[in-house]
């Protein structure tokens, strides 16, 4: 798809897309959705202020996603192997903005593969750190290892089976978010996206898998549902800042 198209693309967005120009191009590749319910006190301390937790029908959710960027870069340059390809790892839970109502995602935690893009997301204002993150894939199944003492431990084998046929509504909300509220030093900062709809496919995922952040700890039996996505294309707009977050 060309970046018009991109702009164009049908999906579940609930406000418009911004009117300025697109920042950068991103693919995200192989992606794994790993959903979590929890309880939503727990996500008070760890959210941006100006937001409130976003509930689908009372309940809260975290996710934890797993995927391979590739082709990063900005709109005006083109992409740089080590720079533009790298596995990452996040956890992303649901907000809503208090002054708009517009619903989306706060990230908790990063991972990437890579020191530079883990150091250029740090100064965007994304929680990215550094991590050993391995993709192979067997006979079998495809694996993924992560090791990270203070975070994130991974050892999944998963195999992909057939699209969703009917996407239900849950499977809608956790995955179609266009904007991201992330709390910055000098306040809180949104940062859109734009993407077509997610080409949902079943996944089976076994293994073992540790993700400790603060108070929350998740373990592989927490996730009550799992998606996977081959590909899509992403444009990114600049971050802006919030006048409530003042």
């Amino acid at each position: 798809m060309t970046p018009n198209q991109i702009l164009l693309a049908p999906n579940y967005r609930q406000f418009p897309r911004p009117s300025r120009p697109w920042l950068m191009y991103q693919e995200w590749s192989k992606v794994l959705f790993l959903h979590a319910p929890v309880p939503g006190e727990i996500l008070l301390p760890l959210i941006p202020r100006g937001t409130v937790p976003d509930l689908y029908l009372g309940q809260a959710w975290v996710s934890i996603l797993v995927f391979t960027v590739r082709n990063a870069h900005p709109r005006f340059a083109y992409p740089l192997p080590y720079l533009s390809n790298f596995h990452e790892i996040n956890l992303r839970t649901y907000v809503r903005s208090e002054k708009t109502r517009v619903p989306g995602i706060t990230f908790l935690d990063i991972h990437a593969s890579r020191v530079i893009p883990s150091l250029l997301g740090r100064a965007y204002g994304l929680p990215y750190r550094d991590a050993d993150i391995f993709r192979y894939k067997t006979a079998e199944a495809n694996q993924i290892v992560s090791r990270k003492e203070d975070g994130c431990t991974m050892d999944l084998s998963y195999t992909v089976s057939d699209p969703l046929q009917t996407k239900k509504v849950l499977d809608i909300w956790l995955t179609e978010r266009y904007i991201a509220y992330q709390q910055l030093s000098d306040g809180v900062y949104s940062y859109p996206i734009q993407h077509r709809e997610w080409p949902l496919k079943n996944i089976t995922v076994e293994g073992q898998l540790h993700y400790k952040f603060g108070t929350l700890e998740l373990n592989q039996n927490d996730m009550r549902i799992m998606h996977y996505a081959e590909n899509v294309q992403v444009l990114v707009w600049n971050r802006i800042r919030n006048d409530y977050s003042k």
